[in-house]
């Protein structure tokens, strides 16, 4: 009878792991540390695996890698979001349409495909002018800031924000990095900067730059919640069908509502470039304002990779 027993049980184990799923919740950190993390350079990520995106746009699950998709409605527009968790800190990449010392542009699909993108959104657009403070996986571009808001990722990940950075904050800002022993892996600087410890900074009724930022419409924004924790939010403007789009102050506003609904506080919150920019990728596809045919081509993306080869 015992050795019947261990029969079964191992005739249960070897079902169990025929029909396992593929894909599965990131794994301990013992498990992830097994995964190579990927170079801090224009090299692609592994191609993600079909089996691990979700059903209708839901998201993605593998080892490394966590992404859920949501869908709500706020001040009269439809909004997506996506809750992101990383196993390394490399994951979170960014790419060019041509190189990042070069002048090009493509749609964000079509960029997100050249690199594996896992799950992709528009970045700052740095090229429209030769201006601002910009680092790229780990190289600077250019040290040129001219009192914008700027958004550095430093080598674990986590975010710092520099408000009206002129060369003598941005100097501030890289040596304390250093001097925590980090690196800069990318510095984004279209803005401004709408959430700083859960609480929005950007004034109601104040215009920043270009951004349009008292008029309701399209917008996209970076989040940090926790270590290799992260929300992207994207909203619909005027341009959708049954949509008001959202002012600036807006955007601050409702990103620390979505991050509160995932139970997380908001870290960090960073304005992108929106509009007709605004895209969110999945899978190699446009999931965002799905009834407007209307896409701008950007100059580079910020995008999750995963490390499963």
């Amino acid at each position: 009878m015992f050795q019947r027993n261990i029969l079964v049980s191992v005739l249960v184990g070897l079902l169990l792991l025929a029909f396992a799923p593929v894909c599965a919740e990131p794994a301990a950190p013992s498990a992830v540390s097994a995964l190579t993390p990927l170079p801090m350079d224009l090299s692609r990520g592994p191609k993600p695996d079909p089996k691990c995106f979700l059903p209708d746009d839901g998201g993605y699950e593998d080892a490394s890698l966590s992404i859920k998709i949501f869908k709500d409605r706020a001040y009269d527009t439809n909004i997506l979001y996506a809750h992101i968790k990383i196993a390394h800190p490399t994951q979170l990449r960014t790419a060019p349409a041509s190189t990042f010392r070069h002048k090009g542009s493509l749609k964000a699909a079509t960029i997100a495909g050249r690199y594996n993108a896992v799950l992709a959104i528009n970045g700052d657009y740095f090229q429209f002018n030769s201006e601002r403070f910009i680092v790229r996986q780990g190289k600077l571009v250019r040290n040129r800031p001219t009192g914008e808001d700027l958004l550095i990722i430093d080598s674990e990940g986590n975010f710092h924000v520099v408000q009206k950075a002129r060369k003598k904050d941005v100097a501030a800002a890289r040596q304390a990095i250093a001097d925590a022993g980090l690196s800069i892996f990318n510095a984004f600087s279209f803005g401004p900067a709408l959430v700083i410890d859960d609480e929005a900074v950007f004034p109601a009724e104040t215009n920043y730059f270009l951004t349009s930022a008292l008029k309701p419409t399209q917008r996209a924004v970076i989040a940090q919640l926790g270590p290799l924790e992260y929300l992207i939010v994207s909203t619909e403007g005027p341009e959708d069908p049954g949509s008001r789009g959202l002012k600036l102050r807006e955007a601050a506003e409702y990103t620390i509502e979505a991050a509160e609904a995932l139970g997380r506080p908001c870290l960090y919150a960073y304005n992108l470039d929106g509009g007709s920019s605004n895209s969110i990728i999945l899978g190699g596809r446009k999931i965002n304002s799905p009834n407007n045919p209307k896409s701008r081509a950007v100059s580079d993306i910020i995008y999750f990779a995963t490390l499963v080869p």
